[in-house]
């Protein structure tokens, strides 16, 4: 692997950063080079073992693929008691041990061939121990690491093990045992281990709870969530979580196989991953700037498929990035191509040598930064995932399959997202969860893009879904853009990165319009236009559009969920790409739409408009006390002081008010329709129509300035 031309500078910087007692500590922790790169990256300590953890993955993998009972058990013997990584033999002493021993103390045996196996001891034993544990050597050679695996595996490994019956050499004293090879050679690591574990290692230690694990910890409401949910694909049974359960009895093979390979890498190790790195802070904190626990995140990053080079086909969260790069546009170092690695790996394994450096030379406060950093890039592929899958359920009509990997994808980013904000998680939740009764990709993928900032990436990093066949972005799957939203008057002519601007990205629908109003309280510019064209009157078919970005400018107030603090807002400063559906002309429909919950606090909790209302316009308000609408010339009686509509009509229409009651307070049939110039109608794919008011025009007008445009 290629490291980036930024890492030189950065390297530098880190140096400069590094303290002068650091850097004296540096001379007594002298760096080695003899070990193999794992995919471009010098670890300092041994991690073949570690890296083989894909192996364990890869026969998973192997055996749910074949989708009968007896492989899924294969694999969750393999999930659970693993055969490729810390192999160790449980000894059966005939007599018990003469003296205690500890741990790492060596011990050595022969092989059924006869050659001499040096291992070592598992843990601590005390004298007149009988059950002993000996872990078999590694070596630096990835290719031939360790040369005993059994475990749970279908196919094994013995000629590295020890012989059935025979001696042991242990402090110089011989012991006669015996064992059964294919039965205990087992393992020590294994990938449920990585979430059993967890709360030993990521809850309850020193300097615990790790940021990150908390997030997921609150949210699910247990510390083994990943081997809860892996373990529930297997039964094809319901989780027990807080937040975010998965009935799996909904899917057969196909689906649970999904949930369960997915699960054990994108739930499981990821969070591993990063608790390696958080380790290794604690170990700098504390003086200690060894880099082995660093080395090993970097392993369970990668694995050891992919090679020295990280040319290869792994099966871990490295393969994960340039798989997903593939679909979003963000392969090579710039992140603008469609194959090769993925920037994310360019710009992790940057910092993945920039932390070993920091780490060395005890620059703690900066390694800890550079954690920050890495981990809120590993979300990245996971919010590409449930996009990509979101986007194939919704308009490609995805089965079972296409449904399982976006649940598996939404479960792996939903608790980092809820962290920001528990709205815009329950909203892909509710979107992606399994079983969902619908997936509207585009409301998901706004839920994404409000809480990017939060999480600490960008519009960019994130890409957007490519179609190969039209060769250019899916329709409404472009990349957002971030853009200074600080402007208060609507840009004219080019824009520019400073102007308040909505983006929009061309949605096709399936509806045909009609009776299009004249006139609308949108404007577009075109990129090449330096007048505001408006919308023409006209009946026009909307299928098929082909996308491409225009910048729309608002004029009047617009209202948008602002999903952090569960308010609607109308400061012009709406999202970047934000959906027609989530921009309102009114705070109570807004407030009603995505808080119904948090109604009242939603709506006293609003920014007050800061455009001035038109003379004339906006004279009524909803009385809630009394199913009625007022005029604001009369005296307010109750309610809340929220927002004002410009008809009688249209204020009874919205929020949460009786409309008949209301309307009959003006002697208005509401069965006859409202009547105002104000309304249009819709056709809907079974030629029925529907009344929409002026609110909801917005939706549609966005929608026909795409169509004109094109």
């Amino acid at each position: 692997m290629k490291l980036s031309p930024k890492l030189s500078l950065v390297l530098l910087a880190a140096t400069e950063s590094a303290t002068k007692s650091a850097a004296s500590g540096w001379a007594d922790h002298p760096r080695q080079l003899s070990y193999a790169n794992v995919a471009g990256y010098q670890p300092d300590s041994q991690v073949t073992d570690q890296c083989a953890i894909d192996l364990d993955q890869a026969a998973i993998e192997d055996q749910l693929a074949l989708q009968t009972l007896e492989s899924f058990q294969n694999a969750r013997r393999i999930y659970n008691q693993g055969g490729n990584s810390k192999s160790y033999a449980l000894i059966n002493l005939a007599n018990g041990l003469a003296c205690s021993i500890s741990k790492g103390e060596i011990i050595t045996g022969m092989n059924a061939e006869g050659n001499e196996i040096s291992g070592e001891a598992y843990e601590d034993y005390e004298a007149g121990t009988v059950a002993v544990k000996v872990q078999y050597p590694t070596s630096d050679i990835q290719e031939s690491y360790v040369e005993c695996r059994v475990g749970a595996l279908a196919e094994t490994r013995l000629e590295g093990c020890f012989m059935a019956v025979g001696e042991l050499s242990i402090y110089g004293r011989q012991y006669l045992y015996t064992y059964y090879p294919a039965m205990d050679n087992r393992n020590g690591r294994t990938i449920a281990g990585f979430s059993t574990g967890a709360r030993a290692k990521m809850l309850d230690c020193a300097s615990c709870p790790y940021q990150d694990f908390k997030f997921f910890y609150d949210y699910y409401g247990r510390d083994d969530y990943a081997h809860q949910f892996v373990e529930a694909a297997f039964d094809g049974a319901t989780t027990s979580f807080a937040n975010g359960n998965a009935d799996f009895s909904q899917y057969g093979f196909e689906g649970r196989r999904q949930a369960i390979e997915l699960g054990t890498v994108y739930l499981s190790i990821f969070m591993y991953v990063i608790r390696q790195f958080e380790d290794a802070v604690d170990g700098c904190n504390e003086g200690r700037y060894d880099t082995h626990a660093w080395d090993e995140g970097v392993c369970f990053y990668t694995g050891s498929l992919e090679g020295r080079d990280g040319a290869g086909s792994g099966k871990l969260l490295h393969q994960l990035a340039d798989n997903r790069c593939t679909n979003f546009k963000t392969c090579d170092v710039e992140g603008s191509d469609l194959d090769g690695m993925a920037k994310l790996n360019y710009d992790v394994f940057d910092l993945f040598a920039v932390g070993n450096f920091q780490l060395q030379r005890g620059s703690c406060a900066d390694l800890r930064n550079t954690v920050g950093i890495i981990t809120s890039k590993m979300y990245i592929p996971m919010i590409q995932g449930a996009l990509r899958y979101a986007f194939k359920v919704d308009k490609l009509s995805g089965g079972e399959k296409g449904k399982a990997e976006g649940a598996v994808y939404a479960a792996a980013i939903l608790p980092r997202v809820h962290a920001v904000s528990p709205n815009a998680a329950a909203i892909i939740y509710d979107n992606m969860k399994v079983g969902a009764s619908s997936t509207d990709v585009q409301t998901v993928k706004y839920a994404f893009e409000t809480v990017y900032a939060d999480i600490g990436i960008s519009c960019a990093e994130v890409g957007g879904l490519w179609s190969y066949g039209d060769n250019n972005y899916y329709p409404g799957m472009e990349p957002c853009i971030e853009m200074d939203q600080s402007a208060s008057s609507p840009p004219t002519g080019n824009p520019t990165p400073s102007q308040s601007v909505l983006t929009t990205t061309g949605r096709p629908s399936n509806s045909a319009i009609t009776e299009a109003p004249t006139t609308s309280s949108l404007s577009i510019v075109d990129g090449d236009m330096s007048t505001m064209t408006s919308i023409p009157s006209t009946s026009i078919d909307a299928k098929n559009t082909t996308a491409s970005p225009l910048i729309i400018t608002v004029e009047g107030v617009v209202y948008y969920p602002n999903f952090s603090n569960e308010v609607c807002l109308d400061d012009g400063e709406f999202p970047p790409n934000s959906p027609e559906e989530h921009l309102f002309q009114n705070a109570t429909q807004c407030c009603d739409t995505h808080f119904p919950t948090n109604m009242e606090a939603c709506l006293q909790a609003r920014v007050p408009t800061a455009s001035a209302t038109p003379p004339g316009a906006k004279d009524w308000y909803p009385d809630y006390d009394n199913d009625t609408c007022k005029n604001k010339n009369d005296e307010q009686e109750g309610g809340l002081e929220i927002d004002f509509f410009d008809t009688h009509e249209e204020c009874c229409e919205f929020g949460p008010i009786n409309t008949e009651k209301c309307l009959q307070a003006l002697n208005v049939n509401a069965d006859d329709g409202i009547g105002s110039d104000d309304d249009f109608e819709v056709l809907d794919s079974d030629a029925s129509k529907h009344t929409i008011s002026m609110a909801n025009a917005l939706t549609l007008s966005l929608l026909m300035i795409l169509i004109y445009h094109f």
